[in-house]
């Protein structure tokens, strides 16, 4: 998979409007904090926010859907976990019975690691910022796409 980087700030809406309904409306407020005068890092922050509340949301759906849980412990039990990275992937797999794949993966690893050195006070230019951004709309993309192809529901 070739991922586009956008050449410049107004390249990131074209990106978000090529991807599904799902994803657009999961990131409704990214387009807004794209045209405005706020640096990329509010851009970039706001997507990890939402990408993390999609991973709890994610394991929250698959719980129910898959194993018919009761809704508020579920939410309760996913809500109070501590969830890491790593955490993230192994309750992934424990839910669905299958692995996040490679591509989703190395689309959210190679943002993080541009999020991380942001959130950390390095020096992140924008087109580091805008390479952050596009892959981790692509994550949230290929998540979508591969539990809806392999439990036919999307989260």
């Amino acid at each position: 998979m070739s991922i586009q980087i956008p050449k410049q700030r107004r390249g990131l809406k074209n990106v978000y409007e090529s991807m599904s309904e799902d994803v657009r409306s999961f990131f409704k407020d990214l387009p807004a904090l794209i045209d405005s005068d706020f640096d990329l890092d509010i851009a970039l922050a706001y997507v990890f926010f939402r990408i993390e509340k999609g991973q709890r949301q994610t394991l929250y759906v698959g719980a129910r859907k898959l194993y018919r849980t009761e809704s508020e412990l579920t939410w309760r039990a996913i809500d109070l976990h501590d969830l890491t990275r790593t955490g993230f992937k192994e309750l992934f797999k424990t839910i669905y019975s299958f692995p996040i794949s490679q591509k989703s993966d190395k689309c959210l690893v190679d943002a993080q690691k541009i999020r991380d050195d942001l959130m950390h006070g390095r020096t992140v230019k924008d087109k580091g910022k805008r390479e952050a951004i596009t892959k981790a709309m692509y994550y949230a993309e290929e998540m979508n796409d591969l539990i809806q192809g392999k439990k036919d529901f999307c989260p």
